[in-house]
């Protein structure tokens, strides 16, 4: 999964990462039953970030554009 996100300066990116897990966690548990039983975590505890910052991101827009034909 790769996400380009624009967030508030004073928001980690862990606890962008952690609300993004916990909450699709959350969401696809409840529509889906059998996922509570079967799977013991939807998510491992990895995950890479990487921040642009000022920078324009029409490159990083772009090459994630890219992954699709992948």
């Amino acid at each position: 999964i790769k996400l380009l996100i624009d967030s508030k300066p004073n928001i980690s990116p862990h606890n962008i990462v952690q609300l993004i897990k916990r909450n699709s966690n959350n969401q696809l548990r409840s529509e889906f039953s059998q996922l509570k039983s079967r799977v013991p975590t939807l998510w491992n505890k990895h995950y890479y970030v990487e921040t642009l910052g000022d920078k324009d991101d029409s490159k990083m827009k772009k090459f994630l554009d890219t992954q699709d034909k992948v």
